[in-house]
């Protein structure tokens, strides 16, 4: 009897958890947008411009993808294109949107185009205490809105093993980029073509 009580309470707990994380995916996330830019705005500094379509995802971790987004952070000359920005909820806001907060949120495949005299406004974003992370991102840096260089496929993550390392590809070689002592030291390598330095940082 005993062993038939626990599997009966493990199927409850079974059915409760699967209906717990399928429900959600019949909500009506168009009528959430509001909160969730109000969200993205306050905390990230991430004005969202155009959004489209949101769904949540059970799997592999209970998430909300965005998919094409237009953000600009901190002005106009700061602006990202994301074809895919995923937020990782806590699920209790999922079912009441008035206590929406996230844990970590996701860019993936974007295009961040920056001005030159602006780059020292990702400052903020990149010391941020929230978790995110950036994974094939392309960041374009503009001079009178002109190209003058091309940082591509760009993966960085404030957080985990990972954190505070940036590697993508420059000129068509691969580069790593560690960054230490609270953004004050930054070591650079252009892999295979034995360039490297070591760059110390000043406030201004």
């Amino acid at each position: 009897k005993f062993i038939f009580f626990l599997r009966y309470l493990l199927s409850i707990f079974i059915v409760a958890l699967v209906s717990f994380l399928t429900i959600p995916h019949f909500f009506d996330y168009k009528k959430k947008e509001k909160t969730i830019k109000t969200y993205l705005l306050e905390n990230y500094g991430f004005e969202v411009k155009k959004i489209g379509k949101i769904s949540f995802n059970s799997f592999p971790t209970p998430n909300l993808e965005i998919n094409n987004l237009t953000i600009h952070y901190g002005s106009e000359d700061i602006n990202l294109n994301i074809r895919e920005f995923i937020v990782y909820p806590k699920m209790s806001g999922i079912y009441d949107f008035q206590k929406f907060r996230s844990k970590k949120i996701g860019i993936h495949d974007g295009n961040l185009n920056i001005s030159l005299n602006k780059i020292k406004s990702l400052d903020k974003l990149f010391k941020s205490r929230k978790k995110m992370s950036l994974e094939n991102v392309d960041v374009n840096i503009l001079d009178d809105y002109k190209n003058i260089i091309n940082f591509k496929k760009i993966n960085y993550y404030n957080y985990g093993y990972k954190k505070n390392i940036i590697n993508g590809k420059l000129f068509n070689k691969n580069f790593k980029i560690n960054i230490k002592n609270d953004f004050t030291k930054v070591d650079f390598k252009l892999l295979e073509t034995g360039i490297s330095a070591s760059l110390n940082v000043l406030k201004n």
